[in-house]
């Protein structure tokens, strides 16, 4: 087998030895101008397909460069819509907490032991719009290899439509308890009173109501603290990997 590879390559070796020879004695044979003539095709050949070749490597390489210009500024533009989507959460978990913590403020020092939640703690007058995050947004920090902030981040726009659709159900359940029962003001405060024989239909309605009042006040702060610590890790990235110097600043939290 081997003596066979070998003769193969000899018997090749011997026809390109031959065809050198012949091309030799065909330029030999020509008169000068017909060498001139050949030889200046020759070298246009090259000169042209070098030219085009680098025309092409030109184009590939603008096409690559035009590519990741797009690259970034789809990427910038997903990052200020993050951000600005977590600034509209940041801002209602915060407004939701300040608005909790005012009512609890409220209570008078003689009631505070006395008093539940769901006596003082009111309904938000204006019903926040529901916020999702796109797969987009998502697989923007998953791209930059930014996992931690993505776990932070990846339920925060659900736990926030969470919040705000409990405290959506607190105030119609509220609203309905009170219903049932008659109150009257004192120390500024509205109290409820009622005959003990209606206990039986309005007492577990108070506890259920007191429930949300106390979940609603545990959810929104534990939302607060999430969204706060993720909060200056998502400015410090947007700057960094694309640019973009913003940050949630929080006033009279």
């Amino acid at each position: 087998m081997l003596g066979v590879i070998e003769e193969s390559v000899f018997v090749s070796g011997w026809y390109i030895l031959k065809l050198g020879i012949l091309i030799w004695q065909g330029f030999a044979s020509l008169d000068s101008n017909s060498l001139a003539t050949i030889i200046g095709a020759i070298t246009g050949a090259i000169i042209a397909g070098g030219i085009g070749f680098l025309v092409q490597k030109r184009a590939n390489q603008f096409a690559k460069e035009q590519k990741e210009i797009e690259k970034s500024e789809n990427n910038k533009a997903l990052g200020y819509s993050l951000f600005f989507k977590f600034a509209k959460i940041q801002a209602g978990l915060i407004t939701a907490e300040k608005h909790i913590k005012e009512c609890k403020k409220k209570i008078p020092e003689a009631h505070k032991e006395n008093m539940q939640l769901w006596q003082v703690i009111t309904p938000l007058a204006v019903r926040q719009r529901e916020i999702y995050f796109s797969s987009e947004e998502i697989t923007l920090l998953a791209s930059l290899k930014q996992i931690a902030l993505l776990n932070e981040i990846l339920m925060l726009d659900h736990s926030y439509n969470s919040d705000f659709e409990l405290f959506r159900v607190y105030g119609v359940e509220r609203a309905l308890l009170n219903s049932m029962l008659s109150s009257e003001m004192i120390d500024g405060q509205g109290q409820a009173k009622f005959d003990p024989a209606k206990f039986v239909t309005a007492g577990p309605k108070i506890f259920e109501v007191n429930n949300l009042a106390v979940q609603l006040d545990r959810q929104i702060s534990e939302d607060v603290e999430k969204v706060e610590k993720a909060s200056d890790q998502l400015a410090i990235i947007l700057k960094q990997e694309l640019g973009i110097p913003l940050k949630v600043e929080t006033v009279n939290k």
